[in-house]
């Protein structure tokens, strides 16, 4: 994070509920922000997504498949005991590799720059409405896009250091707004490539 100046600041972090607040004199060039989230944190977040499942009602329904799509995507890297990781992945376990399955589908075209890209992203993403997977096959989309846009960038000859720097930056702020942080070192690598 680029803090403006070197004035007094105060940083709060937050994940899920928890927050941590911690007030920085003025005068340093650096800043330290450590925070060791409780393991509480996790756990109470994996148990939300499994009373979701509970409250979804009847097992095959849209609502209920969603719900277990929701705990699949939700509670993929956290850090949960041996008790609720197996409980996860008891009810996840059809969903879960689908899941997987789809996105590596779409990780293998935005790779290989596929002809129908588009097609692909559609096809693969239509399941995931509506769940917060979707999330990522949104980012994904628009990660290709971007992809193609730099693709025809840095063919331009006529790209002075002011154009590159404009791109560089509308990179940035669209890696900024997406909605999870799967592709954030594609953005990177795009923008280091447009900076040449």
């Amino acid at each position: 994070m680029t803090l403006k100046g070197q004035g007094a600041v105060t940083l709060t972090a937050s994940i899920d509920g928890e927050k941590l607040t911690k007030a920085f004199p003025a005068g340093g060039d650096n800043v330290k922000f450590d925070w060791a989230v409780p393991v509480s944190v996790p756990l109470k977040k994996a148990d939300r997504y499994l009373a979701a499942v509970e409250k979804a009602g009847e097992a095959g329904s849209a609502k209920h498949t969603t719900a277990l799509i929701n705990l699949a995507f939700g509670t993929r890297d956290l850090y949960v005991d041996a008790e609720r990781k197996a409980k996860i992945g008891e009810l996840t376990a059809t969903v879960a590799p689908e899941l997987d399955g789809h996105q590596k589908a779409v990780l293998d075209a935005l790779q290989s720059d596929a002809a129908g890209l588009q097609k692909i992203l559609d096809e693969h993403r239509k399941p995931y409405r509506g769940s917060e997977a979707d999330a990522w096959f949104a980012d994904a989309e628009v990660l290709a896009k971007l992809k193609r846009g730099v693709a025809a960038f840095v063919k331009n000859p006529a790209a002075d250091e002011r154009a590159r720097k404009q791109m560089a930056q509308m990179l940035e702020e669209t890696g900024k707004k997406m909605k999870t942080f799967a592709f954030r070192a594609d953005v990177d690598a795009l923008v280091s490539k447009v900076k040449g």
